[in-house]
C-alpha cells in the first residue's frame, strides 16, 4: 500500500481563518484506482464540507481521470469541560474524516447515482423491527469485541472504511474497563429515500442509539443501514462518540449535555 502525504488548505471549512490554515492530507492507495483520504478537521466541519474540500486533492490523485467520491467516515474526540468554569462550554474537538476514493476513465460525471432505487412503499413494521434488532447486534457484537460479527453487519463497499486495528484495540480497551453495560437502546429510526447527494440511490434509515453503564461511561451515534437488493439492511455509515467512566466524572456539574453532544449523542 502506497502512502503519500499532501499538504492543502481546505477552502470549505466554516470560518474563513481556519480553512486558510493548510492541513496534511493522507493519500494511502489501496488498488490501482481507489485510494483512502484521511484528514483531522475541526469538530465544526459536516461530510459535505469536508468532501468539498478534499476534492482538488481527489483530482490531483486522480491526474486527469474523473475523481469519485465513495463511503466515509468521521471519528470524533471531544475535549471535556471546563472544570474551572463549568458556565464555559467544552469546545467543539477534533475529528478524524476517511474518505474512499477512486479514480476512473472519462471526464463527465454521471447523471444519476448508481444503485436501486427506493420501494414505492413505505417502510413496513418488519423493517424498522429488523433494523433495530440488527442494531442491537451490532451494538452488542462491538461490546464483546466481536468485529468479524460487526465487518458481517456493514456493506461491502463500506467495509474498507471499518476501524483500524488501532481503533480496534482501543475498542478492546474500553470493553475491558468498562463491563457490560447496563442498557443498550435505540432511540429513533428516520427514513430516507433517494436522498440528494448519496452515492447509491436506495433506502436508508439512520438508527440512533445509546449504550449506558452502571458507572458514568456511555458511549453513543447512529448507523446508517441501506436496503440491498437481497432484501437485506446493512450499514454503510457510522459515526460513534465514546467516554470512559474516568472521563465522564471528570465532566464538570452541568456539562454533561454539551459533552454527549460534542461526542455525537441525540437524546
Amino acid at each position: 500500500m502506497r502512502v503519500m502525504m499532501l499538504a492543502v488548505a481546505l477552502v470549505a471549512l466554516p470560518s474563513p481563518a481556519a480553512a486558510a490554515k493548510p492541513v496534511q492530507v493522507e493519500v494511502r492507495q489501496v488498488s490501482a484506482d481507489d485510494y483512502e483520504l484521511r484528514v483531522m478537521l475541526p469538530g465544526t466541519v459536516n461530510e459535505a464540507q469536508a468532501q468539498a474540500g478534499l476534492l482538488p486533492v481527489a483530482e490531483q490523485v486522480c491526474q486527469g481521470r474523473r475523481a469519485q467520491l465513495g463511503r466515509y467516515r468521521f471519528e470524533v474526540t471531544a475535549p471535556l469541560a471546563n472544570d474551572a468554569d463549568p458556565d464555559t462550554a467544552a469546545p467543539a474537538g477534533t475529528q478524524t474524516f476517511s474518505q474512499q476514493l477512486k479514480c476512473v476513465a472519462g471526464g463527465s460525471a454521471p447523471t444519476e447515482a448508481p444503485g436501486q432505487p427506493a420501494p414505492k412503499t413505505p417502510p413496513s413494521d418488519d423493517d424498522k423491527r429488523t433494523v433495530t434488532e440488527q442494531t442491537l447486534a451490532y451494538l452488542a457484537a462491538k461490546d464483546r469485541g466481536d468485529f468479524t460479527a460487526v465487518r458481517a453487519l456493514f456493506d461491502p463497499d463500506a467495509a474498507a472504511l471499518l476501524s483500524s486495528p488501532e481503533s480496534q484495540s482501543a475498542r478492546i480497551a474500553f470493553n475491558q474497563a468498562a463491563g457490560e453495560p447496563k442498557q443498550r437502546q435505540v432511540l429513533r429510526l428516520t427514513w430516507y429515500d433517494d436522498p440528494a447527494g448519496a452515492p447509491r440511490l436506495g433506502r436508508y434509515v439512520a438508527a440512533d442509539y445509546r449504550v449506558d453503564y452502571p458507572h458514568a461511561g456511555f458511549y453513543c451515534g447512529f448507523a446508517v443501514w441501506l436496503l440491498q437488493p437481497d432484501g437485506k439492511f446493512r450499514i454503510v455509515r457510522n459515526e460513534e462518540g465514546v467516554l470512559s467512566d474516568a472521563d465522564a466524572k471528570a465532566v464538570a456539574a452541568g456539562q454533561m449535555a454539551s459533552v454527549r453532544a460534542q461526542l455525537g449523542c441525540r437524546d
